[in-house]
């Protein structure tokens, strides 16, 4: 078995793996690799694997991590507000979200396109890759990603 260990950069040739929300969603992943052999992607249990992450073996094998197509519901809605009230109940049930400003997505799901429909919002199922927003506690440090970062900020005394 090949263990893929995360790096920050590569210029040179390497494999593309393509890789599900569910599959990108740990630091940790065991799978068969190019139908032959498994491969273990390894990285810090906070992180994430992000599209465009670059792993290399011991050997020097280097795989850049895509993310996959997927079916997704893309939801549009009339106002603004309406799309925010839909954000709010997804994240009360704790759907992962990708996040527009004109827009939202979500992994295709009846019970949430019914609840989504309910709320004003306006889907269309489609198939796309599926970048939701890292959660609260996820590791930001390594993430390329243009949210707000939660739970990170410098402390400073009062008479600075």
């Amino acid at each position: 078995m090949l263990t893929f260990k995360k790096i920050k950069y590569w210029e040179g040739n390497c494999q593309k793996i393509f890789l599900n929300h569910e599959q990108r969603k740990s630091g940790r992943l065991k799978l068969k690799y190019k139908d032959r052999e498994d491969i273990f992607i390894t990285g810090d249990r906070s992180e994430v694997i992000l599209n465009g992450d670059y792993y290399m073996s011991g050997s020097g094998s280097v795989i850049l991590i895509e993310s996959a197509k997927e079916k997704l519901l893309h939801i549009e809605t009339r106002r603004k507000i309406d799309l925010l009230k839909i954000a709010y109940h997804l994240g009360n049930r704790h759907s992962p979200i990708q996040i527009n400003h004109s827009w939202l997505r979500i992994l295709d799901d009846p019970v949430l396109t019914h609840i989504v429909q309910g709320l004003g919002g306006v889907t269309k199922s489609i198939e796309d890759a599926f970048e939701p927003e890292l959660g609260a506690y996820a590791n930001h440090t390594t993430a390329r990603a243009s949210g707000a970062l939660i739970h990170q900020f410098e402390h400073k005394k009062n008479d600075e």
